[in-house]
This record gives structure tokens, C-alpha cells and sequence, in this order.
């Protein structure tokens, strides 16, 4: 996992990754065969499309991991989602709330 996050740190310095080649997509569809319903497993996946640009199936394989496991924080963080007393928002949701509570 450390290595696909340093994998992933080096793309965002890089630029966007290049499309995906013929042997990765035939990868992916073996892999996606496989998947299963396992909330962790979609996870992997999603950050495998996104090192690859795949944006939409990253999204799909997010989606799949929620569906298997609503409360996934790693899902859910991909997303762009915050925990927010048992509720998953966006951040500037949360953020632009706390700005209008005077009791903060």
C-alpha cells in the first residue's frame, strides 16, 4: 500500500498519467472480474484506475466499496468525504457551517 501511495505522489508531480495500455486494460478487466463484493478490494482497484486515469471506473469501483461497506472511510475519503458526527459531507459543507455557528 505505501508503495501504490508513493506510485500515486509521483503522478500527481508528473502531470496526468497516460492512458491505459491494451495489457493494463485487459488487466483491469480480469481484475474487475474478480473483485467480488469486497469493500477493500474496490478500494484497490479505484486507486489502481486512478494511477491510470481511468476516472470514470475509479468512480464506479468508490461506489462499489460503499455499496459493500457504507461506513468505509477509505471510500468515502477518496470521494472527498468527510466524517461529520456519523455523516459523510463534503468539507467546505462542514467548513461553511462551523463559519456561521457563533458558539465556535
Amino acid at each position: 500500500m505505501f508503495g501504490l501511495l508513493i506510485g500515486l505522489s509521483c503522478l500527481m508531480v508528473d502531470g496526468a498519467p497516460p492512458a491505459p495500455s491494451a495489457d493494463e486494460l485487459a488487466s483491469y478487466r480480469v481484475a474487475r472480474a474478480k473483485a467480488g463484493r469486497s469493500a477493500e478490494t474496490h478500494v484497490s482497484l479505484a486507486l489502481w484506475c486512478e494511477a491510470r486515469g481511468m476516472t470514470a471506473e475509479r468512480l464506479e469501483h468508490l461506489a462499489m466499496a460503499i455499496t459493500a461497506d457504507p461506513s468505509n472511510a477509505a471510500a468515502r475519503g477518496l470521494m472527498g468525504l468527510v466524517d461529520d458526527a456519523g455523516r459523510w459531507r463534503r468539507p467546505e459543507d462542514v467548513a461553511a457551517r462551523d463559519r456561521n455557528d457563533p458558539d465556535l
